[in-house]
């Protein structure tokens, strides 16, 4: 029971990873939506303003649209780095659980061949059977 235990609790833990890492890229990518929306809005207004005419409004504008424009680089810059990391966290969990996966198969194989080795032999020629019959088509 404990490697099937520890499986589950491995699988559980890669799979809090990814939704961690779903969730903020959702959270950063609505963030950064919204900054360069309002970095596109501000930049519009620049330009009326500047049409308009030339003066310290499209100063103050133009730096408002740039400061937005770089807030949203750097929130994705941000989640790209962190999306990294998680993926290389979850490479070595997927390692560990790999082998994991391999001892709780191992050991369950061995317990079903303790109890019941005549359901397993019977099992085994059943699957071998249907393979041999596939693979004639």
């Amino acid at each position: 029971m404990l490697p099937l235990q520890s499986f589950l609790w491995g699988f559980r833990a890669d799979l809090a990873i990814t939704a961690a890492r779903y969730r903020r890229s959702l959270i950063a990518g609505l963030l950064a939506a919204i900054l360069l929306v309002t970095s596109y809005v501000a930049g519009m207004v620049a330009l009326a303003i500047w049409i308009a005419q030339t003066g310290t409004a499209l100063e103050a504008t133009l730096t408002v649209c740039v400061i937005n424009g770089v807030l949203a680089l750097l929130i994705l810059v941000y989640v790209m780095v962190r999306n990294r990391a998680d993926r290389q966290l979850q490479l070595t969990m997927g390692l560990r659980l790999n082998s994991l996966t391999q001892q709780a198969t191992a050991a369950t194989t061995i317990g079903i061949l303790q109890r019941r080795p005549i359901g397993v032999v019977a099992t085994v020629a059943g699957v071998a059977f249907l393979a041999t019959r596939l693979m004639r088509r």
